[in-house]
């Protein structure tokens, strides 16, 4: 930006801090970013323009998670979502996309490598892929608490479906469980091995859950939360940008608070008149993110959900004058 002071951080270095400068990212620029950034080359990078607009895509290389592995002699690439990438966004703000990318990509893998055996059939009840229009209209049957009655996980056919329980190539053993103080449940388990795995990361093969109350279906939602924890920080330690791994438990929190308060101290502005220059540049670049909602059903929809908050500060939705004009009524 036109102004933007220097600042001299305690290192005696100096630097431009990323919320003084102006960005204008192009395929090329979004390209070079996503080079810099290294994670487990079986989860590749993707940049690429649709109509003028820039996403990232991460691909997954792998085997197919509803086929037995000892049956594929080939691996196979898959994609993941599209994610948008604004043109003005900070450089920061593109590589916690790819991060994000990347989670969210691991995380579909997991869930459909948990696999619950029902009626000598194999089913993914954590899959990403379930009909949710369908479930919508059945909501009274998959309801735990419309179900005849809940299961404990202190009774012998809950003991029983670790036998019924798969994840990631191995079987799922729960070794000791124990009832805490009040409702709670803590349960030691084990991942044995029993088909090739796909996830690095599930070589750590002991696990430990505490559930809120003695009940199957928590049990299954706690398992699933685990695998997907063990997934991100598989994620966090492993992702680099040039070389860096900012998500690592290995950076010191303290340190990063110090470095950010040298960077946002106002009082490396000497020119006040820099502050109506970073206002502007900020309210320019809020304004390329204002939804367009035109006039339809959905336009009155929001504009009638948001009235229920009174007078708003920011920019609210672009909107047509007669859907405005709904507010006041």
């Amino acid at each position: 930006m036109q102004q933007a002071p220097i600042v001299k951080l305690k290192t005696g270095d100096c630097c431009i801090p990323q919320h003084y400068l102006d960005y204008e990212h192009k395929l090329e620029t979004v390209q070079k970013v996503a080079a810099d950034c290294t994670f487990d080359p079986r989860f590749p990078i993707f940049v690429g323009e649709e109509n003028g607009a820039l996403y990232v895509q991460v691909g997954i290389v792998g085997y197919d998670n509803y086929r037995k592995i000892s049956k594929q002699s080939k691996r196979k690439i898959v994609y993941g979502r599209k994610w948008r990438i604004e043109k003005n966004i900070p450089t920061s703000e593109l590589v916690q996309t790819i991060f994000l990318a990347i989670k969210k990509a691991r995380e579909h893998e997991v869930r459909e490598l948990f696999k619950l055996n029902v009626g000598g059939k194999t089913a993914t009840p954590f899959s990403s892929h379930q009909d949710l229009p369908l479930m919508s209209r059945h909501a009274n049957r998959l309801q735990s608490k419309h179900r005849q009655k809940s299961i404990s996980v202190f009774s012998k056919s809950a003991r029983m479906l670790s036998d019924k329980i798969y994840f990631d190539g191995h079987y799922i053993r729960f070794l000791h469980i124990e009832k805490r103080s009040g409702n709670q449940v803590l349960i030691e388990g084990r991942l044995v091995f029993h088909e090739v795995s796909q996830l690095p990361e599930n070589k750590e093969t002991s696990f430990l859950l505490v559930l809120e109350k003695p009940d199957i279906n928590v049990l299954f939602h706690e398992l699933i939360n685990k695998f997907i924890q063990r997934s991100d920080r598989y994620v966090e330690e492993l992702f680099a940008y040039k070389g860096y791994r900012r998500f690592s438990r290995d950076t010191c929190i303290q340190a990063v608070a110090e470095l950010s308060l040298d960077t946002r101290d106002k009082g490396h502005v000497k020119d006040a008149e820099f502050f109506h220059v970073l206002n502007a540049a900020n309210y320019a670049n809020d304004k390329t993110r204002i939804p367009c909602l035109g006039n339809s059903d959905y336009a009155k929809y929001v504009v009638q959900h948001l009235s229920r908050f009174g007078e708003l500060e920011g920019i609210l939705p672009q909107i047509d004058v007669s859907v405005r004009k709904l507010r006041s009524l």
